[in-house]
């Protein structure tokens, strides 16, 4: 063998290039070479993946199946299974992907193992992304997976099911310091959570959490958590069923993040009326808005508000729903003032970077200003007003909802 073969840093640059199968081929050359082909293949652990290891792979390392009859025996061979595990596996890997299908249930089994064994020292020091794709996992799977995070210093990104109750999940994954995504994302019929838990009384500081994504039962249940999240720049919440105050308690929450710059609501009918998401509008850095389901009523004035506090604005997505197959507000007032597209020029005016808008038109305005630059309105002082504004947003998908703009009127 050539000795430039034996530089590891050299072998490392190689062994990149390499596909997965001759990865692992590489690692019955010698034991230099086994030592730095071990981390490429189990670098990546992914169910969904044709060529990575299975977490049924992974598994058998942890706890290898394996006939021993003498009990003595059997606790000697785990301990020493584990300890071989963490001498020579455990720091390789760095992402764990588990997609669940019908009758594996090797994740389960492995946090099982875990719960079990109890290690004293990280599991998997160095992984950075734990994904687990299950449809409706059983509620005593939350106890395991809440050990499994516990020793995980070095975790950035989770994506997992919504148990009902993920306050044991919360208050360990807590103890990362390097946490940036949480996502917690119902599959198939699960419910949604109803308890996050008060750890965050205890928490001495911020969570360090910068995107979030769940499903909650109503908007109280995550606004305490919420209040922990100094540094959130990512949004993605669902709602099942609310009450006005607590939508509008959710909007006055999200007033108080600066870094703020993309929020995806979901709530259920009935209709929204703007002043109960109007604190969301001193979030000065807001480049994504969707707001799903719920009918939004939201005249151009209030359209002209967003466009003047969200200059940076790339993505609108507001109701597209014809608000008049609703009886009205709640307060059972008719809708008698709509969106024109008088605010589709004020949006693709005031805000240069619009790329994406959706919302339902009103075609038929009774009275709009003309549509030239000296009826846009000022913005606040410090901010370019239309006298010094000439970049004109560059729409690359319009969506008019159930807008009946091709029936009843000619746009080209």
């Amino acid at each position: 063998m050539h000795p430039a073969l034996d530089i590891p840093e050299l072998m490392d640059k190689i062994l990149g290039y390499l596909c997965k199968s001759d990865q692992k081929r590489c690692i019955t050359i010698c034991r230099a070479w086994s030592e730095l082909a071990i981390d490429y293949v189990w670098r990546y652990v992914d169910d969904s993946g044709p060529s990575d290891p299975s977490i049924a792979e992974l598994a058998r390392l942890i706890a290898p199946v394996k006939k021993v009859t003498n009990t003595a025996n059997r606790a000697h061979r785990a301990s020493y299974d584990l300890e071989r595990f963490h001498s020579k596996y455990s720091y390789c890997v760095r992402r764990l992907v588990v997609c669940h299908y019908p009758g594996l249930d090797d994740f389960t089994a492995l946090l099982s193992e875990i719960s079990r064994t109890t290690p004293s020292s990280p599991i998997l020091p160095n992984l950075h992304t734990l994904a687990w794709h299950k449809i409706d996992p059983e509620e005593e799977f939350a106890e395991p997976l809440a050990a499994l995070l516990r020793n995980l210093p070095l975790l950035e990104n989770v994506n997992m099911p919504g148990f009902r109750d993920i306050s044991l999940i919360l208050s360990n994954l807590h103890r990362s310091k390097v946490l940036h995504s949480l996502d917690f994302q119902p599959f198939g019929g699960m419910d949604a959570v109803s308890c996050i838990g008060d750890f965050w009384s205890q928490l001495h500081e911020p969570f360090p959490v910068e995107e979030l994504g769940v499903t909650v039962v109503e908007s109280r249940t995550i606004i305490p958590l919420l209040h922990h999240l100094p540094y959130l720049r990512i949004l993605t919440l669902s709602v099942d069923m609310d009450d006005d105050l607590d939508r509008q308690s959710l909007f006055n929450s999200l007033s108080l993040f600066s870094f703020l710059t993309s929020v995806r609501l979901h709530f259920r009918p009935p209709v929204l009326e703007f002043n109960e998401v109007v604190g969301v509008l001193d979030c000065k850095n807001i480049t994504h808005f969707s707001l799903g389901s719920s009918p939004l009523h939201m005249p151009d004035s209030d359209i002209t508000q967003m466009a003047l506090a969200w200059p940076q604005l790339k993505l609108l997505e507001v109701s597209r729903i014809r608000l008049v197959e609703w009886s009205g507000s709640r307060t059972g007032d008719p809708f008698t003032q709509k969106t024109s597209f008088w605010a589709v020029f004020v949006l693709t005016r005031l805000c240069p970077h619009l790329e994406r808008l959706a919302l339902y038109i009103d075609i038929k305005p009774r009275d709009t200003p003309p549509f030239n630059a000296s009826s846009l309105p000022q913005r606040p002082q410090g901010q370019a007003s239309h006298a010094t504004q000439t970049a004109t947003a560059n729409l690359r998908e319009v969506d008019f909802g159930e807008t009946a703009i091709y029936s009843e009127m000619k746009l080209f």
